[in-house]
Parts: structure tokens; C-alpha cells; sequence
């Protein structure tokens, strides 16, 4: 019982890890077209 615990803890943190690392510049692309659009708007 303790072992499949275990393994479904490490793949909860391993697909956590993932998806910080998948978000990241998917978040950055988002976060530079909001900037962008935000200075197109101020000029």
C-alpha cells in the first residue's frame, strides 16, 4: 500500500515539475503579446 502511494506521489511531482516547466513559456509568450499591445496602446 505504502509503494503505490509512494509512485503515485513521485508522478503527482514529476507532472507538476512538468507543467511549471511547460507553463513557463507559454506564460512568457502571453505575458510579452500583453506588453506589446499595452505599448501599441499608449502610442
Amino acid at each position: 500500500m505504502e509503494k503505490i502511494l509512494l509512485a503515485i506521489a513521485v508522478i503527482a511531482v514529476v507532472l507538476g515539475i512538468k507543467m511549471i516547466y511547460d507553463a513557463r513559456p507559454i506564460v512568457k509568450k502571453y505575458f510579452s503579446f500583453g506588453q506589446e499591445n499595452e505599448a501599441v496602446a499608449r502610442n
